[in-house]
C-alpha cells in the first residue's frame, strides 16, 4: 500500500542531533509514512546511526551516497519516494508530535496539491512561532493568482511567499518535477528554487495556522565565520525560474525574477568581504562579476519600493562597495 507521506531527511555530519530528528518522526501515532534517510557522505557517526534505525523501523529507508550537497541529497531521496505527498526534514531539526496527524486531517478533508504550515525557531530554551503570513484555509487557483502569485518570488516591497521546503507537504508528482529539475550546483536558495515552481504548478493550496516544524538555530553554525558565496548562484536560480515559471503569465514574474536576482546578487557581493583579501582586491572582483550581461540586465530592470531593496539596488547599480563592506562587517557573526 502506498504511504500517504514520504519524508526525505538529508543528513550531513549532524550526529549530535540526528537521533532526536528521527525519533520525532517514528514515535508519532501515525503509520502511513516512509522515512528516507539520505546520508550525504557524512564523515561522523551519521551512517552508523542511519543503519541502526533501519533495523528498528521497517518504514525507514537508508541511502548512502557521496557528498554532493543538499540538492543532490534531496534528489536521491525523491527518486526513492513512493508516498502521495513529500515532506522534507533536515537532519538537525525535528517535528512536533502531531505533525503527521495534522497534515493527514487536511489531506482527508481537502486533498490539496500543497500544504503550507508554520515553523518554530528554537534557540536553546527560546522558542519563536513563525506562522505562514497568510489567512489560514484552502486556496483555489483563482485565490492563488490574486493573493499569492503577486508576491510568489518577490514584489516591489521585498515581500515574498514563504520559501522553506521543510514547511510544506507537496504532492509527489509536482514535487518530483520541481526538485529533479534543479541544478545541484545551487547551494544558496535551493529551497525557493523548488517550492516556488511547485506552488505555481499547484491547483489548490492549504495554509495551516499551526507551526509543525522545529527549526534548530545551531549556536555553532551561528558563530562560525562566514564564507563567500558563489557568483554563479543568482544566475542559476534566475534562469531556473525563467524555465520553470512562464514569465509572461500576467503576474509580473519577469520583474519578480529581476528583483530576486538583485537580492541574491547583493548577498553574494556582501559575502565577498568575508574573504581574507584587501578591500581593493575584493571590490575589483565584485566589479568584474556584476558586469556580466545577465546581472547587468537584472540590475538595469530591477524596481524596488522598500528601503532595503532600494539600498541593495542602488549599491550594485552605482558600485558603492563601501556599503557592501560595512554590511559584511555588521552581519559577519549575526
Amino acid at each position: 500500500m502506498m504511504p500517504r507521506f514520504s519524508v526525505i531527511v538529508p543528513i550531513y555530519n549532524v550526529e549530535c542531533f540526528l537521533e532526536k530528528c528521527i525519533n520525532s518522526l517514528i514515535e508519532q501515532k501515525y503509520g502511513a509514512v516512509e522515512i528516507i534517510l539520505v546520508d550525504d557522505g557524512s564523515s561522523d557517526r551519521c551512517p552508523q546511526i542511519c543503519d541502526r534505525y533501519l533495523e528498528i523501523d521497517n518504514r525507514i529507508k537508508v541511502i548512502h551516497k557521496k557528498n554532493g550537497g543538499l540538492v543532490s541529497a534531496r534528489q536521491a531521496g525523491c527518486k526513492a519516494a513512493s508516498g502521495e505527498y513529500i515532506l522534507n526534514v533536515d537532519g538537525d531539526d525535528w517535528v512536533t508530535p502531531e505533525y503527521f496527524q495534522k497534515l493527514d486531517h487536511i489531506v482527508e478533508k481537502y486533498h490539496p496539491d500543497c500544504i503550507c504550515f508554520g515553523v518554530r525557531h528554537i534557540h536553546g530554551n527560546n522558542k519563536e512561532e513563525r506562522p505562514i503570513a497568510f489567512k489560514p484555509g484552502l486556496y483555489n487557483k483563482r485565490d492563488m493568482e490574486l493573493k499569492i502569485f503577486p508576491i510568489l518570488i518577490e514584489d516591489e516591497k521585498g515581500r515574498y511567499f514563504s520559501p522553506s521546503i521543510w514547511s510544506k507537504a507537496i504532492k509527489r508528482d509536482i514535487y518530483s518535477k520541481c526538485q529533479m529539475a534543479l541544478d545541484d550546483r545551487i547551494k544558496i536558495g535551493e529551497d525557493h528554487a523548488c517550492t516556488k515552481p511547485a506552488i505555481y504548478r499547484s491547483k489548490t493550496l492549504y495554509i495551516l495556522e499551526e507551526s509543525l516544524y522545529c527549526y534548530r538555530l545551531n549556536a555553532l553554525s551561528m558563530t562560525k565565520e562566514r564564507k563567500a558565496f558563489s557568483w554563479e548562484g543568482p544566475e542559476l536560480i534566475g534562469r531556473h525560474f525563467e524555465k520553470e515559471i512562464p514569465m509572461k503569465d500576467g503576474y509580473n514574474f519577469e520583474e519578480q525574477v529581476y528583483r530576486n536576482i538583485v537580492h541574491n546578487l547583493f548577498n553574494v557581493a556582501v559575502s565577498q568581504f568575508y574573504r581574507k583579501e584587501s578591500f581593493n582586491a575584493v571590490s575589483k572582483n565584485i566589479s568584474q562579476n556584476i558586469k556580466q550581461p545577465y546581472y547587468k540586465q537584472a540590475i538595469m530592470n530591477c524596481k524596488y519600493k522598500n528601503v532595503k531593496g532600494v539600498l541593495a539596488h542602488f549599491t550594485l547599480k552605482y558600485h558603492l562597495y563601501c556599503i557592501l563592506y560595512l554590511w559584511a562587517k555588521i552581519n559577519k557573526y549575526r
